[in-house]
């Protein structure tokens, strides 16, 4: 039998006003969000609040990523383009204020 358990969290919305540091925040705050619930389905693989949960998280998760790449962030080595290798010129996203 499946344990009912309440599993809560905003899903992510950006603020107009929202800086690059709380986006990088935000991302932070969903990523371990995430890793949590795989933990949890490790233990408990059939728990559909925890499937439904961690469906929202990658969703949110995605759109915290593009709204911070879309601001010019780069938040891996993936996301440099361009003619030259831009990665190491700039702050890296924990150092900008």
């Amino acid at each position: 039998m499946e344990n009912k358990q309440n599993i809560s969290g905003g899903s992510f919305s950006e603020r107009p006003n929202m800086g690059q540091k709380d986006l990088l925040r935000r991302i932070q705050e969903l990523s371990f969000a995430k890793l949590e619930v795989e933990l949890f389905l490790d233990t408990h693989p059939k728990s559909r609040a925890a499937l439904t949960y961690l469906d929202r998280l990658r969703a949110d998760l995605s759109a915290a990523m593009k709204a911070y790449r879309d601001r010019g962030g780069e938040l891996t080595t993936d996301d440099v383009q361009g003619e030259s290798w831009r990665w190491v010129e700039t702050p890296f996203p924990w150092e900008n204020d």
